[in-house]
């Protein structure tokens, strides 16, 4: 019945999501009792009163498969990488990592989760795995350092903004200060030399051309990277972003391949013109159920990426 009530929840309309988190209370306050999960060989706390959860609940390891498939294919064929989950939320990237660093081929994981809630359960997550090797940090992650407004979106945790909400039609629960870093500055906190090689996942609710501003050095003065993020224009926009300047920063990257994750599969680009040409494809799609499209894409540069995944328990 959950996997079915959450089925219909995701191919709802955007106001009838934020009806249906409404009157999930009791189920939420039933689930409470079980809020560790297996997902593959390692368990993941979940805290349902975050509707956020109950995606991990139903999909497990089957959780957006394909990038995370991609994501452990690229550790693997680099080995002695850091790895840098940004806005981790309840670890299927962070604790996927974990789980492969028992083979010392990643040198450090470092994870980024801003909101209290999936920050909480993911150090439960760490705590109850007994993994090691991973430093967590309750942090929003942008282009200075201070403190931001976190906003906490009623809907779920997977959708809370950084930095300020402009047009995004979000149902705000509560907003509250986080210290606020670059990656550049947090590297260097922790010792680590921007001249590693590095295997980045971003996916901030169009808060990424901030982040990327805030990496430019260890982008530009790494060994080398593989950057898996999100784009959604409509979010960036959102935001108050320029997204002609995001695209300018990308491209001064100078990157050497670049992949969309898709449903099934990962496409390689013949180049950085037809990542600029789906760009402007997303701006023009159209999308009804959410706040704009969006798609997920890879930038590899001297490092090794697989043309065809290999799943890695």
């Amino acid at each position: 019945m959950i996997k079915n009530l959450f089925t219909f929840y995701r191919k709802s309309p955007f106001w009838l999501r934020n009806l249906i988190a409404r009157l999930t209370l009791p189920i939420k306050i039933l689930m409470s009792p079980f809020n560790s999960i297996r997902v593959g060989g390692y368990f993941m706390t979940l805290d349902y009163s975050d509707n956020a959860s109950f995606k991990y609940y139903t999909d497990r390891e089957k959780y957006e498969l394909v990038e995370v498939t991609a994501f452990l294919n690229a550790i693997v064929h680099n080995p002695q990488v850091c790895v840098i989950d940004i806005g981790a939320n309840y670890g299927a990237f962070t604790l996927a990592a974990a789980d492969l660093y028992r083979f010392n081929i990643i040198e450090k994981i470092i994870a980024i989760e801003p909101d209290i809630k999936p920050y909480n359960s993911l150090r439960q997550s760490l705590d109850k795995n007994n993994f090691s090797g991973v430093d967590l940090h309750q942090l929003i992650v942008g282009d200075s350092y201070g403190k931001e407004n976190l906003f906490i979106n009623a809907r779920s945790s997977a959708d809370n903004r950084t930095h300020g909400v402009t047009t995004a039609p979000i149902r705000v629960q509560k907003t509250y200060e986080v210290k606020s870093t670059t990656v550049d500055i947090l590297l260097r906190d922790l010792d680590i030399s921007l001249n590693s090689k590095f295997i980045i996942k971003m996916d901030i609710q169009g808060n990424e051309p901030r982040a990327i501003k805030g990496m430019i050095d260890t982008l530009k003065s790494s060994e080398g990277f593989v950057l898996f993020f999100e784009h959604c224009p409509y979010l960036i926009e959102s935001a108050g972003l320029n997204l002609s300047e995001y695209v300018e920063i990308l491209k001064s990257l100078q990157i050497d391949s670049i992949y969309e994750i898709l449903s099934s599969e990962i496409v390689m680009f013949s180049g950085f013109s037809q990542l600029e040409d789906r760009f402007n494809q997303l701006i023009n799609q159209e999308e009804t159920r959410m706040q704009g499209p969006a798609a997920n894409f890879v930038l590899v540069k001297n490092m090794k990426f697989p043309s065809k995944l290999v799943k890695i328990d």
